[in-house]
């Protein structure tokens, strides 16, 4: 990719290469030939400087997108972050506290199949980190548990 500053230094010397064709056209024919292959090198120069400016623009264009798209990212990750629920703040219970009476199970224990609690607790994780890690309530945890007379203590 050719640089802001290499396109004028192209087009200077394509000026200068002009200006030593109109005065070689000047002096006579006899350097017909020269002339031939200046002005064949200043087409192809000419070629060149449009090319760069053609892929100047794309690459400008490009750009835009890219930046459009990033700051669209932007925006959707500052929603997301916006909708982020602050952690449950953990309460303590005392050990010796029964476990609360059963009760029917929640709606949301009705939804959350309690397959995937039950394995979760059989290897041995608490009721609050099993809810965190299926994204659920402890309370739907603690239904699941009743579901099978497996209510313990809460942790």
């Amino acid at each position: 990719m050719m640089t802001k500053g290499e396109l004028m230094a192209q087009q200077r010397m394509l000026s200068v290469m002009f200006l030593a064709l109109v005065v070689l056209q000047g002096c006579g024919s006899d350097n017909a030939e020269e002339v031939s292959a200046l002005q064949k090198q200043v087409t192809a120069l000419t070629r060149q400087v449009e090319d760069a400016h053609e892929k100047i623009g794309t690459l400008r264009d490009t750009a835009q997108e890219t930046n459009r798209f990033l700051a669209s990212l932007k925006t959707e990750v500052d929603r997301l972050k916006a909708r982020e629920v602050p952690p449950v703040a953990r309460t303590e219970t005392p050990r010796e506290q029964p476990p609360a009476p059963a009760t029917p199970a929640p709606q949301e224990a009705r939804q959350m199949p309690c397959t995937q609690i039950w394995k979760l607790l059989g290897q041995g994780q608490d009721a609050l980190t099993v809810a965190r890690t299926l994204n659920t309530t402890p309370a739907v945890v603690r239904a699941c548990e009743e579901q099978v007379g497996r209510a313990r203590p809460q942790r």
